[in-house]
Formats: structure tokens, C-alpha cells, sequence
């Protein structure tokens, strides 16, 4: 699969929104960034920093709300990071694995994912799936293989300079991935679709 065909044209015309919400996520992002640098390591994840990662990601969700129930799951998902940690590419395995752990979301998984190694994964959200593949529908972009695809669109995808600066301008120091994911993000809400 690959993006929809109009993205490139699309993006061209990417303006970034600037609201108090926006702002907070711009502030916290470097917060959370580093806090999982420091303490979401393999293979010493100890669980305590493993679950406050993960609400730390929900805190990013309003209004979604965390089912710690999930935690049960934290050894298989420590494995699956684990294995992460040394390989090229995540796995629909690994990826249901620490899915399981936080909290059974595929967004919130990419988020922690995102956080965990910012330079290879991405977030993935509503926004995002709308504007690279047109997916509007929660039953469309809900698909723990398509967060995959979407990852292998990403690395494959190039900003246009002037959206490339802009999103650089924004971001600060960030990687490519944070800034095409950012770039899709706001294309998404600039567009205007309303997903279920």
C-alpha cells in the first residue's frame, strides 16, 4: 500500500494550527521524550517506569481512559521491547504484545512506541490516517497491520522544502519521522474531516 495518491500535492498547502492544546503538546513532547530515554531502557525496564510511561501517554488521549488491567500484561510486552530493541523491524507479534500492556489501543501503542524510538516509529491516529490514506472510519484505521504499512510509507515519503522547513521550524530538534508524522498530523486537521 501507499499513501493516497494527492499527498504530495496536498501537504503543499500545509499551514500548522496554533492553539493553547497545540502548544501544550509542543511543551510536554520534550518532557516525555526524555523521560523515556532515561527510564524506558531494555533490558532493565523495571515494570513501576513501564506504567508510568504508559500514562504518560494517556495523558496525551483526553478523553480516553486507561484500563491499568492492561499491566497484567507487562512481561510479554517487555519481551516483545526486548526484541525490539535488536532487530530492524517491529512485528505484528511484538506489536500486539505491547499493545496488550498499554492499555489495548493501536494510537496510544504508537504513541509509546514513538516515545520508546522516536527516529523509527511514529504516532498513529485519526488525523494521520485521514490525511495519508483517506481512512475516516475508526474500523478503517484500527488495524494493527496497517500501522506497519503506514511505517513503511513514512520512511519512504518526502516532505517538500518549504513543508520540510516549516514543520522544522515548529518542531525544533526532532527526527524525520516526528516531522512527517507532524506534517500528516496537521494536514489532517487542516482538512477538516470530523472520523468516527
Amino acid at each position: 500500500m501507499a499513501f493516497e495518491p494527492t499527498l504530495q500535492t496536498r501537504l503543499n498547502s500545509l499551514v500548522l494550527r496554533d492553539t493553547p492544546s497545540d502548544a501544550m503538546y509542543l511543551t510536554t513532547y520534550p518532557l516525555f521524550a526524555d523521560y523515556f530515554q532515561k527510564r524506558i531502557v531494555v533490558p532493565d525496564l523495571a515494570e513501576d517506569d513501564a506504567k508510568i510511561a504508559v500514562t504518560l501517554v494517556y495523558a496525551w488521549m483526553a478523553p480516553a481512559k486507561l484500563n491499568t488491567h492492561h499491566w497484567i500484561n507487562f512481561g510479554a510486552a517487555k519481551d516483545a521491547l526486548q526484541e525490539l530493541a535488536s532487530s530492524d523491524e517491529l512485528t505484528l507479534d511484538q506489536l500486539e504484545d505491547i499493545k496488550s500492556f498499554v492499555g489495548g489501543s493501536l494510537i496510544a501503542t504508537s504513541k509509546f512506541l514513538h516515545l520508546f524510538d522516536p527516529g523509527r516509529f511514529a504516532i498513529w491516529d485519526r488525523r494521520v490516517a485521514w490525511a495519508g490514506y483517506r481512512y475516516a472510519h475508526y474500523h478503517q484505521y484500527n488495524k494493527d497491520s496497517l500501522y506497519l504499512t503506514y511505517l513503511e510509507d513514512l520512511n519512504g515519503l518526502t516532505l517538500p522544502p518549504p513543508v520540510y522547513n516549516l514543520v522544522s521550524n515548529a518542531l525544533g530538534e526532532a527526527t524525520e519521522m516526528r516531522k512527517k508524522e507532524f506534517a500528516l498530523f496537521h494536514l489532517g486537521i487542516q482538512e477538516d474531516v470530523s472520523p468516527t
